[in-house]
């Protein structure tokens, strides 16, 4: 999970963030797929060509490198790095 603070550059919100305009992004590895399926949850349907299958790993890299906010409670249950 990575939020806009106060100290976010416009380069990093527009690398972390996208252009939607978002304050925060989730993100979860593929293999949780069918477990969110089974929970109530609102969700913001972006163009699915700009996403590919990959490890949660690189994007938390690059968030925790950068000035968002984060947490990365959850990663305890991602799948090891390569």
């Amino acid at each position: 999970m990575a939020w806009a603070t106060p100290s976010t550059t416009p380069e990093d919100r527009a690398r972390i963030l996208g252009p939607s305009g978002a304050t925060r992004m989730h993100a979860i590895e593929y293999a949780w797929l069918d477990r969110m399926r089974t929970v109530d949850l609102f969700a913001y349907r972006l163009p699915a060509d700009a996403f590919t299958l990959t490890s949660l790993w690189p994007l938390w890299d690059a968030t925790t490198a950068c000035s968002l906010g984060f947490s990365g409670i959850r990663l305890r249950n991602a799948v090891p790095r390569a």
